[in-house]
Parts: structure tokens; sequence; C-alpha cells
């Protein structure tokens, strides 16, 4: 196994993100790059999606009254220059808007989820949330919005996590709700549930087909559940055909002691939602909250299935942790599970993102180092076993600078996308490195 950690990069980015300018390192490079986007006050960034052509949509929030996010979307050209920018206003009572993913839609547009902050509850002291979804035209225009509304009025609150476009034409959207009393306790928890899991699939006309939550009961008309947790959070949903989904969460609900620890769920759900088989589960007996990050789907040719990303924590309000994964194959067949700590990376971190690589057998990961003083950004290209064969730090740990997405081409060069705090604000950048994470040819 061979471990390099970049000492002269990280010093060299050292100097450049202190820098409070967007210009300092802006050279007209194709091979490697940094570029800043956004306006007056803070901007950070959330997702991006890649097209054939190389250009890339970026969604991001931008903060210009202290408190009041907005969210923040522009299209840039292969070589990261902008090409259109666009701020959404949000609804009227919003207080603020966090997004959480960009997705394309079936006519070459794009859906954009966010959530919504309403206010907060005076009985519960929680911050209440709807979910919206956004079209967006491919030219850069908003067409039309909808807005969840809290379950049909039957959750207080919450909070979703990813969108993912379906066969049909429609999509589905998972999260976690902080309601106490959207679930049934489970079986063996002496107190109520904290946050619960769901999943809601809506066709093409934004109507509602199915509902999952984690609640521990049978069928309810359209509500289907899954085995009960007091915590639980979903965040991906794969299609892997029209009638057959594959749900990708975390949960306590293995453990039947409230406060144990929370273990990496995979299920497999119907084409009506419903849950019909658990396809094991990864950190059980580690006595430790594994908190499932980023998934990401395994090309056929490499055996299919999934990679799962996350951090092992010995306490759930922990910021960070140890990097933990598990290799799902074989349609989730529990017997060909590989999982553990991702080995020959130190610190604390927590994970972000995770894509296979287009290039070999390995997978790119990105996570963030965090430290008392600031965070750095993580990038880690790891085998199947989760054996760290290189890592680079990009910026420096004496500020905010957080990873958020990455994506690899052809040719083995990795984009990633990131917020960096600058002396006063802070910026979204779009980072080109080559194959080891580097700013060189």
């Amino acid at each position: 196994m061979q471990q390099r950690i970049s000492t002269y990069l990280v010093l060299f980015l050292v100097f450049i993100f202190a820098c409070d300018t967007k210009s300092d390192f802006e050279g007209e490079f194709q091979n490697y790059f940094i570029r800043y986007y956004g306006e007056d006050g803070d901007q950070e960034a959330v997702d991006f999606y890649r097209h054939a052509d190389g250009s890339i949509v970026i969604l991001g929030t931008t903060e210009q009254t202290v408190g009041v996010k907005k969210i923040l979307l522009l299209k840039t050209d292969p070589n990261g220059l902008l090409q259109w920018q666009i701020k959404a206003e949000g609804e009227e009572g919003t207080l603020t808007e966090l997004p959480q993913d960009i997705e394309p839609a079936p006519d070459g547009g794009y859906w954009v989820l966010t959530n919504m902050l309403m206010g907060v509850d005076p009985v519960t002291n929680e911050n209440i949330y709807d979910f919206k979804v956004l079209h967006v035209t491919p030219n850069g225009e908003i067409d039309f919005t909808f807005i969840y509304g809290n379950n049909a009025g039957k959750w207080k609150t919450q909070f979703a996590r990813s969108i993912t476009p379906l066969s049909h034409g429609g999509f589905a959207i998972v999260g976690n709700s902080t309601d106490e009393n959207i679930s049934q306790d489970p079986d063996g928890y002496a107190t109520p549930d904290i946050e619960d899991l769901f999943a809601i699939g809506f066709d093409a006309s934004y109507a509602i087909l199915w509902t999952l939550i984690n609640d521990g009961s049978e069928a309810q008309g359209d509500e289907t559940g899954t085995p009960g947790e007091q915590i639980g959070m979903a965040l991906k949903l794969f299609e892997v055909t029209p009638s057959e989904y594959h749900l990708f969460a975390f949960s306590d609900h293995v453990q039947q002691v409230v406060g144990t620890s929370t273990n990496f769920n995979a299920f497999h759900l119907d084409a009506f939602g419903a849950v019909y088989g658990e396809a094991g589960m990864a950190g059980v007996g580690t006595n430790n909250y594994e908190v499932l990050n980023a998934v990401c789907a395994v090309p056929a040719a490499r055996g299919g299935g999934y990679y799962e990303f996350g951090t092992s924590k010995t306490s759930l309000s922990d910021p960070a942790g140890t990097l933990y994964f598990c290799r799902k194959r074989s349609g989730l067949n529990s017997d060909y599970q590989i999982e553990g700590p991702i080995i020959g990376i130190s610190g604390t971190n927590v994970a972000v993102d995770a894509t296979p690589s287009l290039i070999d057998d390995t997978f790119l990961l990105l996570a963030n180092d965090i430290t008392s003083s600031g965070s750095s950004i993580l990038l880690s290209k790891v085998t199947e076993d989760g054996q760290a064969l290189w890592s680079v730090h990009l910026g420096t740990t004496l500020r905010r600078n957080e990873g958020k997405r990455i994506a690899e081409f052809a040719d083995g060069r990795i984009l990633v996308l990131a917020t960096i705090e600058l002396a006063t604000q802070k910026k979204i950048a779009l980072m080109k490195v080559n194959q080891r994470g580097e700013f060189l040819n």
C-alpha cells in the first residue's frame, strides 16, 4: 500500500485560500484550475450535475443578509467559465432555504430539491421545514415550483435529503422527519422517536404515488412501513427496474437499546414503495454510530452493487470521526459484503462523497478533515477493500474549507466542488486536479 500526503500542495493552497480575492488563482488552464463563483456576501456549494459535453450546473446558496440563505444556480463550460447564473428569491413566509440536490429532468432541464425553514415549533423548539422541488429549464429559468407542505398537514416537519428521477417521468424524494408523532414507537424502546426516515414517490404530474415511513407498522393505505427505530435517516434511492428500488439509510432500529449506536441500512422496495427485504447492515457490533454520508452505484463491469461511505463516531453529536465504508455486491446480497474503516487515513474526518473511478477498480472519496481551528478538504483514492492508495489535503485548516462533490474525467483528472472560506467571505469553488489530486499536468 502506498500512502502519500502532498505537503507541498497543502502549503501552496494555504497561500491561495488565505487571499481575500477571487482572482488570485484563475489562470486560463484547461488541465487544472480553481474557479470561484458568487456575489456580495457568502456563497456555499451544495451539489453539481455534469453534462456529457463537460459543462457543469452548480447548486449552492447565497447569503447577502445574515441568516437568510437563497438558492444560487449557475452553469459553466467544461473549463469552469461562467455561462449563466440565477438566484431564487424563495417563497413568502420562508425564513431561509437549504438546497440539497440537483438532478436532470426528462425534458433536458433540472430538478432542484430544497428545504424551506418556516419557523420554530413553540412546543418542541425544533425547526419546521417544508421541502420544495423547482423545475429549471436548460437555459436557467425557473418555470415551476412544487411545495410538499408537511405531508398534507400530517407531519410537523421533514427534511429532504435527495431526489431521484424515475423512469415513468416522476421522481422519489427521501429524507427524515424530526416530528416525534410521525410514527409508532418501535418495540423495546422506552422513549419516543427522535426522527424517522421516509421515502415518497411522485408521478410526472407531481402527484404522490406512495409513501414509506419507518414506523414498524404494517401497510396503512398508501403508507408502508420498515422496521422501526428511534433515530433514522434515508439518504438515497436508486431505481433498479420500474418495479424495484434500493433505499439506503442509517438508523438504530436493530439495536433495541435507545442511544446504543446506528448502522448503515439498505432496503428492497417494490413498485409501490413497500419494503420486502432488508439487504444487510454495516457497522453492527462496533458500538459506534455509523452515519451514512454517500452512496454510489458500481458499474456492472465491476460486479455491480454499491459502495457506501460514511463516518463512524463515538457519539451521534460528534462533528466527525473515522471514515467507514461498506461494499455491497450482487444486488445488495449481504453474503458479498465488505466493510470496515478506511485504512491509511488519520485525523478526525466527516465523509462527504464517493464515486467509482473510471480508469481502474478503485474509488475516489471526498471528506472534510475537522480540527479545532477549521477544516480542510481531504481527497483520497481507495481500493475496494478500503485501503487508501493516496490522500491529499486541499486548503488550510485555519479556516472552514469544505468539499461537497467529486467527479472524474475519462483521463483520470478529478473535479472537486467546494466551499472556500476567504478572509472575509465564503465562496463557491470548482477545482480541477490531476489523477493524484495535484494542481499539475
